[in-house]
């Protein structure tokens, strides 16, 4: 079985103006986190014919996965590892289709979402990222457009994708999505597939028509947040053929931080 390994990292405020909001700006592509490292130091050791994957999910501009490919071919150049990204947005395809070919890797133009369907995106005016919330995963600005984008059942892709044995790195980087999102991947055993994760939360994103709504939204997030270890655990070890992930980070935006202090304390 699996151990569980859980890190937290409290994101900095970012500057919106040209700088790639989620894990994209050079500050964040420069910092590592455990499950990078781990992933990276296990695929060195992988025996030959053993499968890996890194799943961009919110792929933006393709940085965080490009940057990860790299540190990959560095390190165990004689492993083959398949990224597969998952970005909705028109205005990064060309910069994705590079690193197809670059990488072969695998680009899907649509959101990672709890069924097939299309689903609405808000873009904020003075940001790269995009979001099924219109006030972003910033929750700070409301959105100047929104349009219609194909949506992928993820669980199931999930399912259907990864074989037991394989070697996962999954980031999931969704603003906001990730409270609708991570449900159905615990319940459907979808997320005892990867071994590595990486999660960024955007509690701020979550706004009621009240104050009270508000709160109330968010401290469900952050219940989320806290019993996502005791969820996996609970799931994966309920089917013996499974197990938890080896290595999971969280990015948190500064309203999650404060949560989980605050549960601690």
């Amino acid at each position: 079985m699996r151990c569980l390994l859980f890190c937290a990292c409290v994101a900095c405020a970012r500057a919106r103006g040209g700088v790639p909001s989620g894990l994209q700006s050079e500050k964040e592509l420069n910092h590592t986190f455990p499950s990078q490292n781990s992933f990276i130091t296990e695929l060195i050791s992988s025996p030959p014919d053993k499968r890996a994957f890194i799943l961009d999910v919110g792929a933006n501009n393709g940085a965080w996965g490009n940057r990860m490919m790299e540190r990959c071919q560095a390190a165990a150049p004689t492993k083959h590892v398949q990224l597969i990204m998952f970005e909705p947005q028109h205005r990064f395809e060309a910069t994705l289709r590079r690193l197809v070919e670059r990488w072969g890797a695998n680009y899907i133009r649509a959101a990672a979402w709890t069924a097939d369907t299309n689903i609405t995106f808000f873009t904020m005016r003075d940001s790269r990222a995009a979001s099924v919330n219109p006030r972003g995963g910033g929750g700070i600005e409301r959105a100047h457009r929104n349009y219609s984008v194909p949506g992928i059942d993820f669980p199931a892709f999930l399912l259907r994708t990864l074989m037991r044995g394989d070697f996962v790195l999954l980031k999931l980087d969704v603003e906001g999505a990730e409270y609708e999102l991570l449900p159905p991947l615990v319940a459907s055993g979808a997320l005892c597939s990867p071994t590595h994760l990486l999660i960024e939360w955007h509690m701020r994103s979550l706004v009621g028509a009240t104050p009270k709504q508000t709160a109330s939204k968010r401290q469900e997030a952050g219940r989320l947040r806290i019993s996502l270890q005791a969820m996996l655990e609970r799931q994966c070890r309920w089917d013996l053929s499974k197990a938890p992930p080896i290595v999971m980070d969280h990015e948190d935006d500064a309203s999650t931080a404060a949560f989980v202090a605050q549960s601690k304390s």
